[in-house]
């Protein structure tokens, strides 16, 4: 994990003095209410988080890089936005505590459990990230890190899927859906 820190923390303190990015655009498309708690998973430099805090969320940003999380802390403007460095190879999130979780351009496996389990029921995760298509315009990219086809759908099969694309030619799969609960049933 600390050569992976020390990876991000180097990539990310190149853009020191840059602006803040975007948010996903593919995020901001999406219907994802107005209020709760959101948590933004692998957040870098915050661009989401802070997107998710203008809409109305107590937004949280977990990342491992405490360069990016610096810079992220730079732009926040919001009150609703905090940011924590977490090793998040050994990080457990807590049970059914967020409203909307939000994962762009990160992929643990070993995570996936515990963020289905981390949205509250009813809640909404987005995930959105790198495909086997990918391959294709990266070929160094380390193929660990895409999605099989498919396999975003089979993560959360039981969750009601509001918007998805898995088209290998996007080069990102994403899936919008709804954590079973009482207000859905």
């Amino acid at each position: 994990m600390r050569a992976d820190v020390d990876r991000w923390n180097q990539r990310y303190a190149r853009r020191t003095g840059e602006p803040l990015p975007a948010p996903d655009p593919v995020l901001m498309g999406q219907s994802l209410g107005e209020s709760g708690v959101a948590l933004d998973l692998g957040c870098g430099r915050g661009a989401n988080t802070h997107y998710l805090a203008s809409l109305g969320y107590d937004a949280i940003g977990l990342d491992c890089s405490f360069e990016a999380l610096r810079q992220a802390r730079t732009f926040a403007r919001e009150t609703k936005t905090c940011f924590a460095a977490v090793d998040l190879d050994n990080y457990a999130l807590p049970v059914a505590r967020f409203d909307l979780l939000v994962v762009v351009k990160y992929l643990n496996r070993l995570l996936i459990e515990s963020i289905r389990s981390a949205v509250r029921p009813g809640g909404l995760v987005f995930y959105r990230t790198f495909n086997r298509g990918h391959l294709q315009r990266s070929p160094r990219f380390n193929p660990d890190y895409v999605l099989a086809a498919g396999e975003l759908h089979r993560w959360f099969e039981d969750f009601e899927t509001i918007d998805t694309d898995d088209r290998e030619e996007a080069s990102l799969s994403y899936l919008l859906a709804r954590r079973p609960g009482l207000d859905n049933a």
